[in-house]
């Protein structure tokens, strides 16, 4: 009788180890569900649609001078950035005109239009899901722990005409740069940056020579 009293308390127990691990199996699913529509809720953006005169945030990724312009051959309105992060504000409808005259310049992130619906309204949500910000573009120039990060999701326009070539400017100028920080972007740019700076290095002293 002993024995088989120990064979049904086996039994129970076994029973209730797998009652056990079905419920927490259950409370680890709804917990998840419970994280994931926080998530959700917490990155949802309500869009707007925007009317012609309505302002929209713009800010300049170029380390020197940006002209934006409604119109080609600078017919139309031109706003003018001198410096990097540099922000205006513009109406919508010169914008969209902008986006048409400068279609590289919007889409390879040369400049940042800061309204996700105006992004929308102009066509370039996938060109955005490549194209870093201001604070992320700094990150990668500082060599942070998300330089590598930011650098793989970079687009080739910001990757060769933003990044490395700020990199290029300051070696040929003789500035102190993080080689470290050279190599992980001609790594990843696929831009020999350091015969890039050799070579304008040789046109610039070619220049000079032929001045004196």
């Amino acid at each position: 009788m002993a024995t088989r009293v120990k064979s049904l308390d086996r039994v129970t127990t076994s029973s209730q180890n797998g009652e056990t691990k079905d419920l927490n199996k259950e409370l680890e699913y709804w917990k998840n569900k419970a994280q994931e529509l926080e998530q959700k809720k917490q990155t949802d953006f309500v869009y707007e649609a925007l009317s012609p005169n309505d302002m929209v945030e713009v800010i300049s990724l170029c380390y020197d001078k940006l002209n934006l312009n409604t119109k080609p051959h600078a017919a139309g309105n031109r706003y003018s950035f001198d410096s990097f992060g540099e922000t205006k504000m513009i109406m919508y409808s010169e914008l969209a005109q902008i986006k048409e005259t400068q279609r590289n310049f919007a889409r390879k992130g040369y400049f940042l239009i800061n309204n996700p619906s105006a992004v929308r309204m102009l066509g370039l949500e996938e060109d955005y899901k490549r194209i870093l910000n201001k604070e992320k573009i700094e990150e990668v120039l500082s060599n942070s722990p998300n330089a590598e990060k930011w650098l793989k999701a970079a687009n080739e326009g910001q990757l060769e005409n933003i990044i490395a070539r700020v990199l290029i400017d300051k070696m040929v100028k003789g500035e102190n740069v993080d080689m470290n920080l050279v190599y992980k972007v001609s790594q990843i740019s696929k831009i020999d940056i350091n015969q890039r700076v050799a070579f304008e290095q040789e046109a610039l002293r070619k220049t000079e020579e032929s001045e004196e």
